[in-house]
């Protein structure tokens, strides 16, 4: 506990800067009462915090509640005021006073470290520092995808790919949202999903719940018509489509995409291979493969029959030549793998009318590798 004075905000701001060790303002979120005082009041009790929270530890893209429970001398006039600040992250206030907020964790696993800041108004400030363990999404061997109903409705469910493909819906219809793809983090599950042109935030990034089909909206890519996405096994980077404008890259903290190949064809979908190295995409009914190390494209000579292919993955495995694909509007959900090398196919065929609706025109799915090969 610490007897001090701090005119200024950026003063106060400097000091956490400290105690979090870092010294660049932009490296941390901080969020509170910016009540200051120069006065102080001698013989006063001085305050302390604690913070009260039933674990430490949450899930990466998640919420956790982190109350401060704080004393301070109430017989000399003080009243608490509390100051948040994160490393990684956002905050979210929950109550007026600033004494309880949100956590909400970065999408990187790992300890990130916090500080929330007590003042008395009598003079006096206390500084708890704590760490909350960011871990990975404990998910299942499933297939997560997303459905089209009429123009731009969407639901998520999930196909259980280890046991007779049975089918679930995940969370509810998320009207007029025209989610169009889907891609899920190589190390640490999440789900992410993005928009086309024709839903109220068109080429939103969305990060998904994957057990319960919730949506939190991350930010604007600054395109307009999302296609696909992928994840870039090698070293996590998000890639995405974007009709009319080519490749983008897409950072998964802020949102913000950036063109790193133009290109005008209708895309549908992309994957990655398992090592990184080769981009697949497909166009109609037509595969791609664009060589990350040679930079160069060349169309599979595969065919592949029964209408237009929308959305694309890569499938685990050593020889790292397998695609899962799947039919814009398919009389019933029809599951396809396809051999790069040698274009053998195969087929599954699900029984998708749940709860009145007809699973029928997948836009996106995504396959959690790791689970699906331990």
């Amino acid at each position: 506990m610490k007897r001090v004075h701090y005119p200024s905000l950026f003063c106060l701001t400097s000091a956490l800067m400290l105690v979090l060790g870092t010294h660049h303002a932009e490296a941390f979120v901080c969020k509170g009462d910016d009540y200051l005082s120069d006065e102080t009041i001698s013989g006063t009790t001085y305050p302390s915090v604690e913070v009260a929270s039933e674990t430490l530890k949450v899930t990466v893209g998640e919420s956790l509640l982190l109350t401060a429970n704080a004393t301070v001398d109430t017989q000399k006039g003080g009243q608490p005021s509390f100051y948040w600040c994160a490393l990684e992250g956002n905050l979210e206030p929950v109550s007026s006073d600033f004494s309880s907020v949100n956590f909400i964790a970065p999408f990187q696993q790992g300890e990130v470290k916090l500080a929330v800041h007590l003042r008395d108004g009598l003079g006096y400030v206390d500084i708890k520092t704590f760490f909350i363990n960011v871990v990975a999404n404990n998910v299942e061997c499933q297939l997560y995808a997303v459905h089209d109903e009429g123009r731009n409705h969407s639901l998520f469910f999930t196909i259980d790919v280890l046991d007779n493909f049975d089918v679930k819906l995940l969370g509810t219809m998320y009207h007029k949202h025209d989610i169009e793809s889907l891609a899920i983090h190589p190390s640490n599950n999440q789900l992410f999903a993005a928009a086309g042109k024709d839903g109220l935030e068109p080429g939103y990034l969305y990060a998904v719940n994957a057990n319960t089909g919730a949506i939190s909206p991350i930010g604007d890519t600054g395109f307009r018509d999302i296609n696909g996405l992928s994840f870039k096994p090698d070293d996590g980077t998000l890639w995405g489509w974007t009709k009319g404008d080519g490749l983008i890259q897409i950072d998964i903290a802020t949102a913000k995409g950036v063109l790193e190949l133009p290109y005008k064809g209708a895309i549908e979908d992309i994957t990655w291979n398992n090592a990184g190295t080769i981009l697949y995409g497909v166009m109609d009914n037509t595969f791609l493969a664009y060589d990350n190390q040679t930079k160069t494209a060349k169309v599979l000579d595969c065919t592949v029959t029964g209408g237009e292919i929308e959305a694309l993955e890569m499938m685990p495995g050593d020889a790292d030549n397998k695609l899962l694909f799947s039919m814009h509007n398919d009389n019933t959900l029809s599951i396809r793998s396809i051999n790069v090398d040698s274009c053998e196919q195969a087929e599954v065929n699900i029984s998708t009318a749940l709860e009145g609706i007809n699973l029928n025109d997948v836009e996106g799915i995504a396959l959690p590798k790791e689970a699906c090969t331990h």
